[in-house]
């Protein structure tokens, strides 16, 4: 009787055992890759650079495939892992995308065990609070915005220019049809102010949403050449 029931102790313990070690690797809080620190705050994960962190996209990744890997193994290798191709800019650097409940650091980490890849990394947009203000930052495609009195402002050569709140300008691409181009207004809910000789629209953005966030998600569009913010005036910095 005794035996048994030591027994059964020990296998209490094991299960509480697994259970915490289960409960730890969930709330995990940290993270140290080749030098690179990832903090979670809630539910999201930050990469720290210089003391701040830059919040990173939960469902996308940049990869810079081997020059002797085909398209058409990149494409199987998408198709295999569950990974949509998002965009491919000039430099051959693929966005891949993927359903937001996957673990975004197991994905790199098949993508570095691939064989196929010469880099992979996340994207952030690089939002936190500066100098213990209300002020926020964003990094976007290698553009600061920085956000004072409810106003975005982007940075350019130490000086802060006032985003247009409700205007975007963007080219798209030739192959896109005018069918895609109506069905892209109306999912965004768009509407087209002009359009110039170059073929560069400037589109009105609805009351509720903002430039500098809608730029955020539509950076990289596959019917896109470029997209991009309208700005007005100077702001000088103090």
């Amino acid at each position: 009787m005794r035996i048994r029931t030591i027994h059964v102790n020990f296998l209490l313990l094991i299960i509480f055992l697994s259970l915490a070690s289960i409960n730890s690797l969930s709330s995990q809080l940290e993270r140290k890759i080749k030098q690179q620190k990832y903090i979670k705050k809630g539910d999201i994960w930050y990469v720290e650079e210089k003391g701040k962190l830059y919040q990173i996209l939960p469902d996308v990744v940049s990869v810079k495939f081997k020059a002797e890997v085909r398209k058409e193994e990149i494409e199987q290798y998408a198709n295999d892992h569950q990974l949509g191709i998002k965009n491919v800019n000039k430099l051959e650097i693929y966005d891949l995308e993927f359903a937001k409940d996957r673990d975004i650091f197991r994905i790199l980490h098949e993508l570095k065990q691939s064989g196929f890849i010469e880099f992979a990394e996340v994207n952030t947009i690089g939002e936190y609070i500066i100098d213990d203000t209300s002020a926020t930052e964003m990094i976007i495609q290698d553009k600061r915005f920085v956000r004072k009195d409810k106003k975005w402002y982007l940075e350019s050569q130490g000086r802060l220019y006032e985003v247009i709140p409700n205007s975007l300008s963007c080219k798209f691409k030739k192959e896109t049809t005018p069918e895609q181009r109506k069905e892209f207004l109306n999912t965004y809910g768009l509407k087209v102010i002009r359009k110039n000789r170059l073929g560069i629209y400037d589109l009105e953005i609805p009351s509720e949403k903002n430039a500098v966030e809608l730029f955020a998600d539509l950076h990289g569009h596959q019917l896109f050449e470029f997209v991009d913010v309208n700005t007005m005036g100077v702001y000088e910095k103090e």
